[in-house]
């Protein structure tokens, strides 16, 4: 098996993809920061719900389905709740999708459970979490590849 060589890796990062669902500034940054440092990974953050479902809807019908490996969304993203734009996700794609809440026992986490979240993780997230979620799906965490000098 030959080396993994940078462009092999870039190649990775930018096929990997996450959607972000988080309004919260400083969520955002510390989240966005320790996905792509730890992981192979292209995070698209999206501020408002329907920042995030016109993005998905310009996407090509035939792609939605297999453009992101995870969808981590906040319960409550500027008054609205998350859980339209899983709603949303459920019906077009098979991508999964994730809560993050700083409150785990609302009634919009149960909605959420109900729509078959594969997790519901509280507020502050961690590495270990992350790292949990990750091995789940299998996203590549950029520590365990080899360095490559092209």
């Amino acid at each position: 098996m030959g080396d993994i060589t940078a462009r092999t890796i870039k190649r990775l990062a930018e096929t990997v993809r996450l959607l972000l669902l988080e309004d919260d500034a400083l969520v955002i940054e510390a989240t966005q920061t320790l996905i792509e440092s730890n992981y192979l990974c292209k995070v698209d953050v999206f501020q408002s719900i329907d920042a995030a479902r016109s993005h998905l809807e310009s996407l090509d019908s035939s792609l939605v389905g297999d453009y992101y490996s995870l969808a981590i969304i906040d319960l409550y993203v500027q008054n609205q709740k998350g859980t339209d734009i899983i709603r949303w996700l459920k019906q077009y794609t098979d991508t999964p999708c994730i809560v993050v809440t700083g409150f785990p026992g609302s009634e919009y986490a149960t909605e959420a459970a109900n729509l078959g979240v594969v997790g519901l993780v509280a507020k502050p997230l961690d590495v270990k979490t992350f790292d949990d979620i990750f091995k789940t799906y299998r996203l590549p965490k950029s520590s365990r590849l080899p360095a490559s000098s092209t």
